[in-house]
């Protein structure tokens, strides 16, 4: 076999193994877990709506928990009382095992941003879902307020005034 013809065929090889490489470190980026996307949201209405506030919020005791599981690929629908479409909807996470200790809540929490707390349907005024469309699990605590109520003027008539 000549040299130039080796050369060529050692590139041609190289250069495969460099794809074959790239495509399996890229895999693991890729979707490597199931998040059923098919899966229905689980319905939650355990939590709290404060009328004096007009504040929902899915921890009944606020910090301390229970904070809900929140697996891969679910999708809590949270049923608000609020009596109208929420305007601002705030999630937080944790990575912790004790999501549901009413004892102790979670230890450390930060907001939930990207695709760890995706919001769904938030034009209902009766509810709105948040779906974890990663491959971690991480325990969740949702707040929602500032709920548009069937009284409130149209923006229109308030910037008038």
């Amino acid at each position: 076999m000549s040299n130039q013809r080796h050369r060529t065929l050692t590139g041609r090889i190289a250069g495969r193994a460099l794809s074959c490489a790239l495509a399996a470190a890229s895999a693991g980026c890729g979707i490597n877990c199931d998040r059923n996307p098919d899966v229905p949201p689980v319905d939650y209405t355990d939590g709290v709506t404060f009328a004096d506030t007009l504040t929902y919020d899915s921890s009944p005791n606020n910090w301390e928990g229970p904070w809900l599981p929140f697996p891969p690929g679910r999708t809590y629908r949270f049923f608000h009382d609020l009596g109208g479409i929420p305007l601002q909807i705030n999630t937080w996470i944790a990575f912790s095992d004790r999501c549901g200790d009413h004892a102790g809540g979670v230890e450390r929490s930060s907001e939930g941003a990207g695709n760890q707390t995706t919001i769904e349907q938030p034009t209902d005024p009766t509810y709105f879902d948040v779906r974890n469309d990663t491959c971690s699990d991480i325990c969740l605590r949702v707040v929602a307020s500032h709920p548009i109520l069937e009284s409130d003027p149209p923006a229109e008539a308030t910037s008038q005034r």
